[in-house]
């Protein structure tokens, strides 16, 4: 009985060594998770950084073509009205050469 109380006490304390030994690694283990999250928080976090200041770099270039094409409209609007000028004028030139030849005709 001595003998059988002896290997099973030796038993018992090699299968208590090894769950210590497991609870170690579990423990080791459950630190690397957790420094991995604070990691990856930390990353998302900059990656959260990043993007919101690529949002910011993207409104002020949306802004931006929006004001150019703001200018393209004026411009476009100015141009039409030099345009509808010149083609006033033409008619314009048009009838005075018309009034022109029909004097130049009553003179001869």
């Amino acid at each position: 009985e001595i003998f059988l109380l002896r290997r099973t006490k030796d038993e018992l304390s090699a299968q208590l060594d090894e769950l210590l030994d497991e609870m170690s690694n579990r423990e080791s283990t459950m630190i690397e998770i957790k420094d991995h999250a604070a990691n990856v928080a930390s990353g998302g976090l900059e990656s959260e950084k990043r993007f919101d200041a690529l949002k910011r770099d993207l409104a002020a270039k949306d802004c931006e073509i929006s004001q150019r094409d703001d200018k393209i409209k004026k411009l476009q609007w100015e141009r039409n009205n030099v345009v509808r000028e010149n083609l006033e004028l033409v008619r314009r030139v048009g009838a005075l050469e018309e009034q022109v030849n029909h004097y130049i005709d009553e003179l001869t």
